[in-house]
């Protein structure tokens, strides 16, 4: 092999390789992105599932103090 086919083809692995690392980062950062949208996602429907269950607790809470009012009445 020639030197300037050697020079050549270690031009051109070094070219490769900082492709590799061009798509590297592009994937990285594509990742990150996806894993902050994940994020915000899982923080949004823990506030709803959140919120949801402490009105159904109020609505326990309301069933059975009504419960409560309606078997003191039938008892008094």
């Amino acid at each position: 092999m020639s030197s300037p086919e050697l020079g050549r083809r270690v031009r051109q692995q070094g070219a490769d390789i900082d492709a590799l690392y061009e798509i590297s980062e592009r994937i990285e950062t594509k990742i990150d992105t996806l894993a902050g949208d994940t994020a915000q996602r899982f923080d949004t429907l823990d506030g709803d599932t959140t919120r949801r269950f402490d009105g159904i607790e109020r609505e326990l809470q309301q069933n059975r103090e009504l419960l409560t009012q309606i078997l003191q009445r039938l008892q008094g």
